[in-house]
């Protein structure tokens, strides 16, 4: 169907311009003719003649002409638009085909049926992500991607004491980095999960501690699985037991506020740590939190490593008033 109605097209092109080309034509040689006689004393006898003229017949055949012209666009544009729509209708019918394949094998619907990996998914989808032409189609790639990140597992951090090494699979880095592939390519678009990003960025700060505090901590930092606790890792500075809850926003607003709840989380749980940090992307004064926010929780924005030495001063910061807390 849409190679019939590309041809069609493309014939009523050719029918198009072979016709104003012979109008074109063929007025200029009948002008021609009639304007070679004329002159300002005849000119009243030149009109009636050219009236009775093959001229006028040209002239009258242009003006025809300019109207089956003007139809003629008309159609060729209705064919088009049409053309258009199909084309559109057909790729985007082609679009939702390769999605349905690639949501149902990442996430299948019998509990018996063996899914894909996960990065092989996650890489379609980011792949969806980048043809996709609707914001819809974006936001059910990011629908899926959010589902996966609970699956992904970033890599485990043992301790300081053994040099960071993390210890995890083959299909686990394969996974986590088509995650993180994912996350870079959809930033800021539809297409974005933030269940996806917050993920990364708990890693980022993760590695961050990982890759320098070993030169003051010489202890270790570990991440708390556990879901009872209010805290994503627990680090051991100077003596003193520092826990780090990490949140996670696209906006200060909203990371204010989930500061604000587990600031009060914190406070209330304390017996496994004398001090606490919270680790978000936008600055976060105290202050404007109000003077019920807990004295010994501290906020440290942490953006990209240039952050990480900002970070490490306010572990130790936190030390040393879970000291003077205790003293």
């Amino acid at each position: 169907m849409l190679f019939m109605n590309l041809r069609r097209t493309r014939t009523l092109r050719v029918v198009r311009w072979a016709l104003v080309v012979s109008i074109a034509f063929a007025a200029g040689f009948l002008l021609d003719l009639s304007l070679s006689t004329a002159d300002r004393e005849n000119w009243g006898r030149w009109v009636r003649s050219f009236v009775r003229s093959p001229g006028a017949a040209g002239l009258a055949a242009v003006a025809a002409s300019i109207v089956a012209y003007a139809g003629i666009s008309r159609q060729v544009h209705v064919a088009r638009s049409s053309l258009a729509h199909q084309v559109e209708s057909a790729d985007a019918s082609s679009w939702w085909a390769m999605f349905e394949w690639a949501s149902e094998r990442a996430i299948p619907a019998k509990s018996d049926d063996e899914p894909l990996p996960d990065s092989v998914s996650i890489s379609t989808l980011e792949q969806l992500a980048e043809t996709a032409t609707t914001d819809v189609q974006r936001a059910a790639c990011a629908g899926v991607i959010s589902v996966l990140t609970s699956r992904v597992q970033p890599p485990d951090v043992e301790s300081l004491r053994q040099t960071a090494e993390r210890v995890y699979s083959d299909a686990s880095v394969a996974a986590w980095e088509a995650l993180r592939s994912y996350v870079d390519s959809s930033k800021g678009s539809p297409a974005s999960s933030s269940a996806a990003e917050a993920l990364i960025y708990e890693n980022e700060v993760v590695e961050a501690l990982t890759q320098t505090s070993v030169r003051f901590v010489g202890s270790d930092i570990r991440r708390i699985a556990a879901a009872r606790v209010p805290y994503d890792l627990i680090a051991q500075v100077a003596g003193q037991r520092v826990a780090i809850d990490i949140k996670y926003g696209r906006s200060a607003p909203s990371v204010r506020k989930r500061a604000a709840d587990s600031a009060s989380r914190l406070a209330m749980d304390s017996s496994d740590y004398e001090a606490a940090i919270i680790v978000t992307p936008f600055a976060i004064s105290e202050t404007e939190m109000g003077a019920s926010w807990p004295e010994q929780v501290s906020v440290v924005q942490w953006r990209s490593d240039t952050d990480t030495s900002k970070l490490l001063r306010a572990l130790e910061s936190a030390a040393a008033k879970g000291a003077a807390g205790r003293a």
